[in-house]
């Protein structure tokens, strides 16, 4: 009795092995998968687009069916309409694009987030995309005597508020041909300064006689403007090419500056860190600054050359991801600037996100937060890069590595229920 009863359980054990054996590896139950369906068109006249190509990029798991792919595609046919299944639950971003056009991204009816949320189970109503024609812009780039500046750098930038003020963001980038021409496609109707910058005015600073003050090309708004105050703006509307965007560069009076960079309290940065002056009273993103930024040594000295007179931060960033690690201000005026030391260090914060009801009859104990992502903006100037975090679900965080500064937290990404 004994010995059938087992035969019977080892049976059905290889009943169920091979019920397993014959299910492919790693398939998710179709009740919990969701489906992105929608149409892209053009936005001023209603025309469907074809071909163009959706993403959705999952920021989140949506819970007890994890696994799947990250991120998802799809083409669009021709009636403009997409599809996308076996879409794994969890909370995406959604982008549309198509060559001629600006990347749509999604943004919710609310006009707060840019996330969707698959529920298992639950469908999604069809999404739109309205897309943009491309504009772009063309020109050339040339010195003072209107010869060609070779592979200069062309920047696009757009004024956004950044902590309250507006500051110029870099939009793009560009290197311009042997003749000195450049072509600056996929821009989105507005309004952008642009500027060049001539990578190769360190060698022309190396070259110049010890007895003669040293003179480079500085970065220069279009149309041959040091500041942006005195820049021409450049307006362009959809679909549009503009011709004729020439920038002259002028050369300037630049100086030295050589310090040290000196490491504070326990955490230290690994390898060099970058070293790069920031203008403190212009407006424009540290990602665009034409500036020249130099490695420290491995005893921490650092040069930095071609710097034009004005008001200076002096910023350390990491190595490997260009965080702000520490900075010092400098005057830099008729003479080179010695001396300088430069603080830096790297710091551990964590934390947790609390939600309190406005009412107490709203319910949001079990409401997710890994969603909810957290930017660290320094108090004053700005950051390459600027540190963020996301928090789990149960709102703890935590970010490594933040350097010596006091940041301003902004929060994004709020559940529906809490925004």
């Amino acid at each position: 009795m004994k010995t059938a009863f087992l035969a019977q359980v080892f049976s059905a054990l290889l009943l169920a092995m091979a019920a397993i054996a014959q299910q492919p590896p790693g398939k998710i139950q179709e009740d919990s998968i969701g489906v992105l369906e929608g149409q892209v068109t053009i936005a001023m006249t209603g025309e469907v687009i074809r071909k163009a190509v959706v993403i959705a990029r999952r920021t989140s798991s949506g819970g007890t069916y994890a696994k799947g792919p990250d991120s998802y595609s799809g083409t669009t046919d021709g009636e403009g309409k997409f599809r996308i299944e076996s879409v794994v639950p969890g909370r995406y971003q959604l982008w549309s694009e198509r060559q001629g056009f600006v990347r749509q991204i999604y943004i919710d009816d609310t006009g707060q987030s840019n996330l969707v949320t698959i529920v298992a189970g639950k469908g999604l109503k069809p999404i739109t995309f309205k897309m943009m024609p491309q504009a772009l812009i063309t020109g050339r780039v040339l010195d003072e005597d209107g010869e060609p500046m070779p592979r200069a750098t062309v920047t696009v930038l757009s004024k956004r508020h950044q902590q309250g003020k507006p500051i110029l963001m870099r939009v793009t980038s560009v290197n311009a041909n042997d003749i000195g021409e450049y072509r600056v496609p996929d821009l989105a109707q507005g309004r952008y300064w642009v500027s060049a910058y001539w990578r190769e005015y360190a060698a022309t600073v190396a070259a110049a006689p010890p007895d003669k003050p040293e003179e480079a090309y500085a970065a220069t708004f279009f149309p041959s403007a040091k500041t942006e105050s005195l820049a021409q703006v450049v307006e362009v509307t959809a679909g549009q090419e503009l011709p004729g965007i020439d920038i002259r560069m002028r050369k300037s009076q630049v100086f030295r500056i050589r310090g040290k960079v000196l490491p504070t309290g326990d955490g230290q940065p690994a390898g060099l860190v970058l070293v790069r002056p920031i203008p403190r009273d212009q407006t424009f993103y540290l990602g665009y600054y034409g500036a020249p930024s130099v490695w420290s040594k491995k005893d921490g000295t650092f040069e930095l050359t071609g710097v034009t007179p004005g008001s200076y931060s002096i910023c350390a960033f990491t190595q490997a991801s260009q965080d702000l690690l520490g900075k010092t201000n400098v005057e830099v005026s008729r003479e080179a600037v010695e001396n300088v030391v430069v603080p830096i260090g790297l710091a551990t914060l964590k934390g947790n996100i609390r939600v309190v009801p406005a009412a107490e009859e709203d319910s949001v104990e079990k409401t997710p937060l890994d969603s909810v992502r957290m930017q660290f903006a320094p108090f004053q100037g700005f950051a390459f890069i600027y540190p963020n975090v996301m928090s789990k679900a149960d709102g703890s965080f935590q970010i490594d590595n933040l350097g010596l500064e006091k940041y301003r937290v902004t929060v994004a990404g709020l559940p529906k229920v809490l925004g």
